[in-house]
């Protein structure tokens, strides 16, 4: 799997590159530059993530649909919704700045969560990444390196 190329500067692709955006899972998520992430992991497997079903129970209450009108009893019932990971919007920054570094360089990402989860999400996603990287704490703490899984498409004849 062949690490993408960079767009030409000035193109729309370049400006998407530019952005921001944010890869979420049960815990966690990690905000950096859509170009940053794009050379880190493949980004055709990572996002959209998985979908977990949550039962939810709406209790019996009374509906008027006018003041003064009758009342409409609307019964107890349970729904199965399909909930995603997210990351809530704030004009703030949020989460704690990280460092990851990679063979094509070094980037700042800003990760919200436990960094121990988003260990085990790099983990179990070793056969997503384009190539070896390590990322550093705010503290300066070490993570890593963490290997790509060779795939067997991935060795040359």
């Amino acid at each position: 799997m062949a690490r993408p190329t960079p767009p030409v500067a000035g193109t729309p692709e370049y400006e998407r590159w530019c952005k921001e955006a944010s890869i979420s899972w049960e815990g966690g998520y990690l905000k950096a530059a859509y170009g940053n992430i794009a050379q880190t992991w493949d980004i055709d497997k990572i996002i959209p993530a998985e979908g977990k079903d949550v039962t939810t129970k709406r209790k019996q209450h009374d509906r008027y649909n006018k003041i003064g009108g009758s009342k409409k009893v609307i019964p107890e019932k349970t729904f199965t919704v399909k909930r995603y990971p997210k990351v809530n919007s704030s004009p703030c920054a949020g989460g704690d700045p990280i460092t990851i570094v990679t063979p094509v360089g070094q980037y700042t990402a800003r990760l919200g969560g436990d960094i121990q989860t988003f260990v085990a999400w790099i983990l179990d996603r070793d056969d997503e990444i384009y190539d070896n990287f390590s990322f550093f704490s705010k503290h300066g703490a070490d993570y890593g390196p963490y290997t790509k899984k060779v795939d067997a498409s991935d060795v040359l004849p």
